[in-house]
């Protein structure tokens, strides 16, 4: 495992070293810590560790770096894009966690719900046809839950809304203001709501059951 920034560094050059087109050049198992005042995450709070990956799949070493790092995690959080489905690569990954651990905590986050959700005349029959395949997932291939707990564990989220939301917010501003239409739009409360329950779920698993060791 290679550890190359020993040095502190602002928080607004993450973004730039992280991107693929940066000029520093680390190799793809490259571990970047970020430290967040805890006052801005709830979560945090908790002693909380979150570790986001670019994918999976991408090519071996990312799948070495998950690997390194991710098998031993209490709680597992999908983010499909809920513009289409569950990918091949994804399943096969956590088919692969599955495997090495006993039953592992696994959440399914459809991002980019607010685009489905324009499609107001469907949205009740793809948000169904979503909820069952990953519902699906969990229970027929993972065998990891029953399916009424899978239910809870299946989320719909638009993070561009909700960072849009939140940034307005911040600022002082209507979080629910924008463009004609945006205030009734049927994407953002399911969106925010989706993702507000999501916390509410975690934060549940994490006073009922703390974190226990695989």
């Amino acid at each position: 495992m290679t550890f190359i920034l020993q040095l502190a560094r602002p928080i607004d050059s993450v973004g730039q070293l992280a991107h693929a087109l940066s000029s520093v050049k680390l190799s793809t198992d490259t571990l970047l810590k970020i430290f967040w005042p805890s006052s801005y995450c709830r979560l945090l709070r908790e002693d909380v560790v979150l570790l986001d990956s670019p994918g999976i799949n991408v090519d071996p070493d990312m799948d070495r770096w998950i690997d390194l790092h991710c098998l031993d995690a209490d709680v597992f959080i999908l983010v499909a894009n809920a513009e289409s489905t569950l990918m091949q690569a994804e399943k096969d990954f956590f088919h692969k966690v599955s495997q090495k651990l006993s039953k592992p905590n696994i959440f399914i986050i459809n991002n980019r719900w607010d685009a489905s959700a324009n499609e107001i005349e469907y949205i009740n029959e793809v948000r169904e046809q979503h909820l069952q395949r990953c519902v699906a997932f969990l229970v027929d291939e993972l065998k990891v839950c029953t399916r009424t707990e899978a239910e809870g564990h299946v989320f719909f989220v638009s993070a561009r809304e909700v960072l849009a939301m939140r940034t307005k917010a911040n600022l002082g501003g209507d979080p629910h203001s924008g463009p004609p239409g945006a205030a009734t739009s049927i994407g953002s409360p399911l969106s925010a709501g989706g993702l507000l329950s999501l916390v509410l779920s975690y934060q549940a698993y994490i006073y009922l059951f703390g974190f226990e060791q695989h």
